[in-house]
């Protein structure tokens, strides 16, 4: 089964223009979560040379979703995910 959770998982990430556009690689994906993998270059950073914020709220969006996918298929109906990013200086 977990074989084709995976396999679903990763038909979801290779339909997402957006994450082959940044080169979001899954990692995993199974019964005990979902894990992407990011290679950092230029085209990640903002004018201050920081990873932009929405290239890692993108990276999060996709993984929990693909964690929940994981869930929803394995019939673990009680699950929750949540975002938050904040900044301080």
């Amino acid at each position: 089964m977990e074989n084709a959770i995976s396999a679903r998982v990763r038909s979801i990430f290779d339909k997402a223009n957006f994450l082959q556009h940044l080169g979001v690689q899954l990692t995993s994906a199974g019964i005990d979560g979902c894990e992407t993998t990011l290679n950092v270059d230029e085209r990640h950073l903002q004018q201050h040379g920081y990873i932009h914020a929405g290239v890692i709220a993108t990276l999060a969006d996709h993984t929990a979703g693909g964690a929940a996918s994981v869930l929803r298929r394995t019939r673990r109906h009680h699950y929750r995910i949540q975002d938050q990013f904040s900044a301080s200086s």
